[in-house]
This record gives structure tokens, sequence and C-alpha cells, in this order.
């Protein structure tokens, strides 16, 4: 969900009164309105508004602000065009421009038919007109039919594009997508006086208005084909988030059965149709789930699996997202990802099959699983979604590599243990590895490094400020460059962690919090992963410096690796 928005309002289209309601929500103070202005020098300009609204422009290609949830609002060409000019008539609020003054002195008929171009921009596909720029690169001419096919590819790249014949509903999504509260009072404001009904006005001039407006009226059409796909996926999460609830409570009550009725042999719960929904952009082909030791769908919890996507695309899309989820026998949604959550913005073309592959260590708990594959633009599939297919494929996980462990995941604890009398009680723990032979020998016998070679990158551009004592986390990018295989669990695993120097290089904290590897890397492989930093209790400037360390062993950065250093003001 984007914090940020940003509301491209077209005059005549209910945007007064969407405006008042984001008032309303987020606060006028929150909120800056622009006219004229081009939208992406709005958006730097009043980059920390919460709210940028109004009548804006785009440059020829220009693309919307990806930080900012983007909306817009179509109205039906015909009556957007009568409602503008007997609002320009009848308004005496109505700002006085050259088109207002036309509207004051012509007739309907005499005014659709005046050359002039500020009532030709009022009258004639305006609503094209403002959008198609968004969609187009300016390489193909400005024929009507690119024109056309730019402004619905405009349409496309918005997060929520609504029609004002359905505002209440536009607004009940965007509430939902914003995680707000609904409006139950919809305001009404700035509505035309003495309004024109489109069945009183002549017949001939209904056909002139349709003349002017042909490709205003596909593109609405086309607005409200992408509205309603849009509402239907926000009901289907809906009865999704219903059903999900549902068979959490048949879970939580599954303890009063038979110990037999939970065996890891029961088969998988299935729906009497699993969903399938999606405009076909991009279909799912196949799916497949699979660890690396046994080599099938049978895997053990700890080893790392692979979960990859054939898809197909059947246009050529810029802008595509793969996301996974996976849902255990009890229909409980247990985890899901996408590309775009990892930071990869894939671009496919049209008429090839792909692949897509999520490498992970699987620490589910035994049981029986489905995974269902979504395809979609952007961070969400409920703008648009090509494809989206649950129980592509099912898996089992069937033990585990290293310790036993009962319940829904697998966790990696290190015990501890100590005499809480220091004078009268003994405490002796013997390891018992020739007792418990097997897996728990490979938690226990990870190697020691021998080459401590690797290449640390903070992804965090320039610096930050934190509280003192603060905890917080930075995005790191490691790469193995080593002979060695890091371990990620065991006495000796591979850890990351930190120094912490002051502006001069002196040492303020050396032995910082561990972050544990999110699996085992091999030589010449890269990770990314989040490492957690607890800020000293020192205030102002200060140098993070992110390393490796192996427990027991020693810290890379004392044996030749160079930390990722960021710059950090304690306040």
């Amino acid at each position: 969900m984007n914090n940020k928005l940003l509301f491209d309002h077209l005059p005549k289209t209910g945007g007064t009164s969407l405006i008042t309601i984001l008032g309303q929500i987020i606060g006028q103070d929150n909120m800056e309105s622009v006219s004229g202005e081009n939208a992406r020098i709005a958006c730097e300009r009043l980059n920390n508004k919460a709210v940028i609204t109004g009548h804006m422009s785009f440059f020829s290609g220009e693309h919307l602000d990806p930080e900012r949830y983007c909306l817009t609002i179509l109205r039906n060409p015909i009556d957007r065009v009568l409602s503008a000019y007997d609002f320009f008539r009848n308004n005496p609020n109505a700002l006085v421009t050259k088109s207002v003054g036309f509207a004051q002195q012509l007739e309907l008929k005499d005014y659709l038919e005046c050359e002039e171009s500020v009532v030709r921009d009022e009258v004639a596909n305006a609503q094209t007109n403002h959008y198609y720029c968004i969609g187009h690169d300016g390489s193909s001419g400005f024929s009507d039919e690119v024109k056309l096919a730019a402004a619905k590819r405009a349409l496309d790249c918005y997060n929520l594009v609504g029609v004002l014949e359905q505002f209440e509903d536009f607004v009940d999504v965007l509430c939902f997508e914003q995680g707000w509260s609904a409006v139950l009072d919809m305001p009404r404001e700035n509505k035309t006086v003495k309004r024109t009904k489109t069945s009183d006005i002549p017949t001939p001039i209904r056909q002139k208005l349709e003349e002017l407006n042909k490709l205003d009226i596909e593109l609405y059409q086309y607005a409200c084909k992408l509205f309603n796909a849009h509402r239907r996926r926000i009901m289907l999460a809906c009865i999704e988030q219903r059903s999900f609830g549902n068979h959490g409570f048949a879970a939580s009550h599954a303890s009063t059965a038979k110990p037999e009725s939970l065996s890891s042999t029961q088969s998988v719960k299935q729906p009497s149709k699993a969903i399938n929904f999606g405009d076909h952009g991009a279909e799912i082909v196949s799916a497949s789930v699979q660890g690396n030791l046994l080599g099938s769908p049978q895997i053990l919890s700890g080893e790392m699996f692979v979960c990859k996507v054939i898809f197909k695309a059947n246009e050529d899309l810029p802008d595509l997202t793969v996301g996974i989820h996976i849902h255990n026998q009890y229909g409980l949604l247990v985890y899901g990802i996408n590309s775009r959550l990892l930071v990869s913005k894939l671009s496919v073309t049209s008429g090839a099959e792909y692949l897509i592959e999520f490498v992970a260590r699987c620490d589910l708990g035994i049981g029986h699983y489905t995974m269902g594959v979504a395809l979609h633009p952007g961070t969400s599939h409920l703008q648009r979604c090509y494809h989206w297919q649950e129980q592509v494929t099912t898996f089992e996980i069937i033990g585990h590599l290293g310790y036993h462990a009962v319940g829904l995941i697998k966790l990696y604890p290190q015990i501890q243990y100590r005499s809480l009398d220091s004078l009268n009680g003994t405490l002796l723990c013997e390891e018992l590895i020739n007792e418990n032979a097997g897996f728990n020998i490979l938690a226990h016998h990870t190697p020691q490094l021998i080459d401590f070679s690797a290449t640390i990158k903070c992804l965090t551009a320039g610096s930050v400020t934190v509280s003192a004592c603060g905890i917080f986390e930075i995005e790191i990018e490691v790469f193995n460059t080593s002979q060695n295989k890091w371990p990620s669990i065991g006495l000796r695993q591979v850890n990351a962690s930190y120094h912490w120097l002051d502006s001069v290089g002196n040492l303020l904290e050396y032995d910082g919090k561990r972050t544990p590897l999110p699996c085992d890397v091999s030589p010449g492989n890269t990770v990314r992963m989040w490492a957690s930093v607890i800020a000293p209790a020192q205030l102002g400037d200060a140098r993070l410096q992110i390393t490796l360390v192996q427990e027991h062993v020693g810290w890379f950065d004392e044996r030749g690796s160079l930390p990722a250093e960021i710059e950090v003001l304690i306040s």
C-alpha cells in the first residue's frame, strides 16, 4: 500500500467531492492542489505532501510517480461536456477563462461548432487528449488510433481508475485498498446548477456530441471495464479473507479431534473449485516445487527448495510481477512473495514462454501444502490481474534436516544453560552426538572456514539518522567470493554483524547484534538480506561497519574482507 497519493483530477468528473473526502481522511494540511502544472514536477516539488491533487499535465512518455498511489476518474463524455457547458454558463463562481466566455456567449449548438482551440479542447475528446501522453512515446504519430491506444495504456498505469457513474463504489474500493474506514456520507461538491439532461437535447446536437467524442466514448467504456474488473478483484479478496478466517476457525478447533485426524498422511483439503481468473495478458503454464536433496516434491524442513513458475506472455508487458502463495492443508495462507517485493521489475515480450525460480530454505513444518501463482503489474493484483490461479501444484514436508521439531515452522535456537544458585547448584551438560546419529550431526559439524573472501554492499543510499539505542534494519547484499560454502546454521554458522565507530574512527562498539544468513551461501552466489542493528548510546556522527562473522572462528573484516560502511547520525 502506498502511503502517498496522486489524484489526477479532470474537470467535471466528481473530483472536487473526492478531494473533500481525502481532506476529511488525510487532513487538509497534508494535501496540496495544483492547476496546470506538470505532474512529475509537482511530485518533486511537493514530495513532502501525502496527497497531491489537481488539474495536471503530462509530457509525452512520462511515467506516473511509482512512489505514489495514482488514481483518476473519468465520466461519460457526453454528460461531461454538457455539465461543463452548463457550469460555465450558470455558475457565478466559475473561473473566467476564454472557454467560459464562449460558453456564456454561445448557445450549445454554436458552442459545439466553434473552431476556437480553447473550445475544441473542452468539447472534443478531452479525456483521450489528457491521458494519451502517458502512454505515448512520441515516435508513432498522433492519429486517432494511436492516441486512443496510448490513452488506454495510460489508464493501465494508474493504481485505480474510476468512473463518476459509480462514484460511491470507487470511494469504497479506494478506502479498502488504503485501509481507511468506509465513507458513509458521500459529499456532492461543485454541482452544476440548471443542468441540461442528456435526454432533453435535440437529436442533431446529441449526434454532434457523439461525433466529437468518438475516442472518449471508447475510452470511457474501457475505463468502465477496468473499474468493474478492479471492483471484482476486491470482492474476491474479501471473499478470500473471509474464507481464510473460516479455515482458521476450523483449524483452531482441530485440537479437539482425535490425533489420527491430523496425521501427516492426511490428504490436502481441496475447495470445490480452485480460484482461477485474470484477463490473460500473461498466463500460467505450469509450476513445481522441489527440494535440492531429494529432487522431488517431498522435502525436508530446513533444506533448500525451489519454486518454479513457467508462464507465457500474450502481450508485450513492460511491467510484470510474478508471485507465489503457499497454503497449508487447512487452507491457511502460510507465505506469499512476489518478484516486485524482491526488487525486480520484469519486462517480457509477447508470444514467448518464461521461467522464474524462487529459491529459499524451506522452514515449513511437516504436512501437505499447495502453491498458487499470480501474474500482474506493480505490487498488487488488484489494479489489473493477468492470471491468478490457486493450487497450481502441491508438495509435502516429510521430515527435518538437522534437529527434529514440531509445529508449523522450523526455528534454529541455540541452547544455553546455567545454575541460578552459584554456591549450591551444579549443572553439567554432555553433548550426545553419538546417541543422536543422522541429521543432528549436520547441525553440529559445520566446518571452519579457511577463505574469508566476501564483498558486502549496503543498499541504503546516503547517510541515515537514528535514535540513540534505537533498533533498525539495513538491507545489504553479500557476495561469496571465497572457495568455501558459508553455513547458515550450526555451531559455526556465518552471521551478519557490525562494528560502531565515532566520526574520527574510535571504536564505540565492536561485537554487534547477529543476523543469520537466510540460507547457506555457496561460492559465487549472492544473497540480499536485512541486517538488524542496535544504535549506540553516544550522540553525534558515527560510522556503521557491516561485516560477517563465523561464530567461534573469527570476523571476516579481520581476515581481509572489507566491511560495508555507512554514515549515521545518532540523535
